[in-house]
Formats: C-alpha cells, sequence, structure tokens
C-alpha cells in the first residue's frame, strides 16, 4: 500500500514542499481580495458580480486547485476545496441571518454529489449550480427584509408547492387577500408578476430535475404540471433562451455565461 508522503513528512518539510509545488508549477493561491468579493457576491445576492468573478476563478479545474493544495489526487483535491469553499459561503451567509439549517442543507446536498463524481469538470459544475442556488436563496432572504407578510408567505407558499398547479385564487385565499389586491402587491414588492414568479421558480426546478437527477424533459413537465411537454419547452425557451435538452447539453462554463443574462 503507497504511502501519502505528505502524511510521514515533518510539518515543515510539508509545508516547504508544498511551496515548491506551487513555485515549480506556477499555481497559486486565489488572491484572497477576489476570494472574498466572491464571498461578497453570493452572500449578497449579486448575480452580475458572481459572474465577473466565478469566471476568473471557476474556469476550469486548474483555477479552482489554485484555491488551495489539498490532496495530490486533482480529483480529491478539487472535492476538498468545494467542501471548504461552500462551507465558508454558508458561514457567512448564516452570519447574515440565514437559517443555519437552510445554509447547511445546501452544503450537506453538494457533498454527498460531488462525493459520487469520478470527474473534476463535474465537480465544477456543482460548485457553480450550489452557488447560483446559495445566491438566489440569498437574494430572497434580502427581499422578505423588504417585503410584506402576505407577499413573504406568498413566496414561501409557492416555493412548497412548485409540483403543482398554483392559482391565484388559492395564494389569495390562503394571504386572506383578495386576488386583484394580492396581485398588484406583490407585483409592486417584486418588481414582477405573480404568474411569471411562479413559471420561474417551476422552470429553476425543472433545471435541478434534468442536470442533477436525470429526468426527461415529459417527466419534469408532468411532476410540475405543466398543461403539456410542448408548452413545458416553449416556455423554458423563452427564460432560458434554448431547448431543455440543449441547455442539458451545455458545459458550465457556457452555464454561468447564460445566467448573468437571466
Amino acid at each position: 500500500m503507497m504511502k501519502n508522503p505528505h502524511f510521514y513528512r515533518p510539518v515543515h518539510e510539508t509545508e516547504e514542499h508544498l511551496m515548491f509545488e506551487q513555485r515549480e508549477t506556477l499555481k497559486t493561491r486565489s488572491p484572497l481580495l477576489v476570494m472574498q468579493h466572491l464571498l461578497d457576491a453570493v452572500v449578497s445576492g449579486d448575480s452580475n458580480q458572481l459572474q465577473q468573478i466565478s469566471d476568473r476563478i471557476f474556469s476550469d479545474a486548474d483555477g479552482l486547485i489554485a484555491a488551495g493544495s489539498m490532496s495530490g489526487n486533482p480529483l480529491r483535491n478539487l472535492q476538498y476545496n468545494a467542501a471548504t469553499f461552500i462551507h465558508l459561503v454558508c458561514y457567512k451567509c448564516i452570519e447574515r441571518g440565514l437559517s443555519q439549517d437552510v445554509a447547511y442543507n445546501q452544503l450537506d446536498e453538494m457533498m454527498h454529489r460531488v462525493d459520487q463524481m469520478t470527474a473534476p469538470d463535474q465537480v465544477l459544475e456543482c460548485i457553480s449550480v450550489t452557488l447560483r442556488r446559495i445566491l438566489d436563496i440569498m437574494r430572497d432572504f434580502h427581499a422578505k427584509a423588504r417585503i410584506s407578510l402576505p407577499v413573504e408567505r406568498c413566496i414561501d407558499y409557492i416555493g412548497l408547492h412548485l409540483h403543482r398547479k398554483i392559482t391565484l385564487a388559492e395564494l389569495a385565499a390562503f394571504c386572506g387577500l383578495s386576488p386583484s389586491y394580492l396581485s398588484r402587491l406583490f407585483h409592486r414588492e417584486t418588481g414582477m408578476p405573480l404568474s411569471g414568479y411562479i413559471l420561474r421558480r417551476k422552470l429553476a426546478e425543472s433545471v435541478v430535475m434534468m442536470r442533477e437527477q436525470g429526468l426527461d424533459s415529459k417527466t419534469a413537465a408532468n411532476v410540475l404540471e405543466f398543461s403539456s411537454q410542448s408548452y413545458f419547452i416553449a416556455r423554458f425557451k423563452s427564460v432560458y433562451g434554448v431547448t431543455p435538452l440543449a441547455y442539458c447539453k451545455l458545459s458550465a462554463q457556457e452555464l454561468r455565461a447564460r445566467a448573468s443574462g437571466l
């Protein structure tokens, strides 16, 4: 059985060896200021800033490996970096007031997926998807701080019932408001009509189902209660610019480029 050489070196020798590797391979840790900006983008829910910074850091496996050398195995090193970085992101979100359960559930889910992955590109895509998901959670979290209780309850209700048809009358009854008043209130406070918000939440859920769970578009459309597969595909293309099948074939880098325009 081959022994890990780092395990059996004195600490000072291990540090010297790692510094030698960094000099020889020209790989160093990502600048602290850049990583801080990336954290700030996620925690503040700023998708444009996240897009700009992540292109510099997570463009390929070498970009993320530069964040730290934790293993001589490239895949394992990437998995360790993923766990370390997303844990830091979650900690910063909790500092801003996000529930610990919500934050660490994202970390747990990502690590369960990453642990099963066999290629660096898969890990990179998983990190990108997780960052976007946490950013969306934080954006909703900050939005709730600026919205009324009925709209907050409406958003929570939608999130819990994405897998069936949601009507304005149903939401109005749940919030204790008239349908017309709730519709105006929601649009005024969120900048988006209720129907548009429900559609985007359902489409975002369909992306997770197809890219991460391996479901096809017909199954995703049925589970999310779209009236037909053709209607689902048409609405998906109107928001994401491509069909579900084409979207699922995009690389992680192409996804990040598209995400900045959504």
